[in-house]
């Protein structure tokens, strides 16, 4: 586990993924089915994808000073009428979750969709396209913001929980 005073661990990439793994992340937004989740939201696990539970955590490693391994992995989707919950992440083996934009396009000014970090400081986060966020989720409440009504996008976002080793 990561040192101790890294336990409230926030840390923001952008253009996290390099131009070929954004592009292939960027194809299962059309090849994994959704469900329908309780509150309006959509959801995938993704714990069964090579390129999720591999590259994309090698990357993370890459970025990140403590080497991470794979819990689980999903997305979920937002619409505008979307309902989400202010959260502590309280599982018990994973550590780290780390929180990506994965919709193509976002614009940030009119459509919203941020992230809020803390409490009772809260730190906004955009939902910047190709962004990452890692944090430490049992220590960080956090809470996903529904797209604006005036967005006609989907708000997708893949999620890593994450055993820091």
């Amino acid at each position: 586990m990561g040192k101790l005073e890294d336990k409230y661990v926030l840390e923001v990439w952008d253009s996290f993924l390099p131009d070929d793994m954004w592009e292939h992340l960027l194809e299962f937004n059309d090849i994994i089915p959704w469900q329908d989740r309780d509150g309006g939201f959509l959801y995938s696990d993704t714990t069964g994808y090579e390129f999720f539970n591999t590259y994309c955590v090698n990357r993370i490693n890459e970025r990140h000073e403590d080497n991470h391994k794979i819990h689980r992995s999903y997305r979920n989707g937002m619409t505008t009428h979307t309902e989400a919950a202010n959260h502590y992440d309280m599982h018990n083996i994973a550590d780290r979750t780390a929180i990506f934009y994965g919709h193509p396009e976002w614009d940030t000014e009119q459509w919203g969709g941020e992230t809020t970090v803390g409490e009772p400081i809260h730190t906004w986060i955009k939902a910047v396209p190709n962004r990452l966020v890692l944090l430490s989720a049992k220590h960080n409440r956090h809470y996903g913001y529904a797209p604006q009504p005036t967005c006609d996008t989907l708000r997708i976002t893949y999620v890593w929980k994450l055993i820091t080793i």
